[in-house]
């Protein structure tokens, strides 16, 4: 069976790494974060090493899609039913170039947006990109420049 060579580079690293692990040169632990993987994957991979030798390090499961994969349609239908507002999903393409953003600025509160944000630091890399957020305003938060709540424990917080 002919692989692409992604898939080859990916089965020579796990490999080579797996192989360090097993001389002992890495501890599992390592191996599983030079491949980027879970330690319960990496002791499936070297099962497999073990058990089917180099071919089971392949990968076969990009050859077909998942019979799981739910249509974008459906998926953006149960995103839009969350009643919290905690999942979000991103248009595939922004419609006419921009849409609307709303900005909420609450009392003793952060500042709410709705609509396509993208926030930029101060030299223009991406933050990130969203449909909403709620920024801080107190300065108190622990993951800036988004709310965490902070502002309830400060003093004078009417709220």
């Amino acid at each position: 069976m002919a692989y692409p060579p992604g898939a080859v580079e990916c089965a020579m690293k796990a490999h080579e790494v797996i192989m360090r692990a097993l001389d002992g040169q890495l501890t599992w632990i390592q191996a599983a974060e030079i491949l980027g993987r879970s330690p319960r994957s990496i002791r499936r991979l070297r099962w497999l090493l073990q058990h089917r030798g180099y071919d089971g390090l392949f990968d076969r499961r990009r050859r077909t899609p998942s019979p799981k994969r739910a249509p974008v349609a459906e998926v953006r239908a149960v995103v839009a039913r969350c009643p919290s507002g905690a999942l979000r999903a991103l248009p595939s393409e922004p419609e006419n170039g921009s849409a609307a953003v709303t900005v909420r600025v609450s009392e003793d509160g952060p500042v709410l947006l709705r609509g396509r944000i993208r926030l930029e630091r101060a030299d223009g890399a991406l933050l990130a990109e969203l449909e909403a957020a709620s920024l801080c305003r107190c300065g108190a938060t622990a993951n800036p420049p988004f709310c965490d709540g902070s502002h309830e424990r400060l003093a004078g917080h009417r709220g």
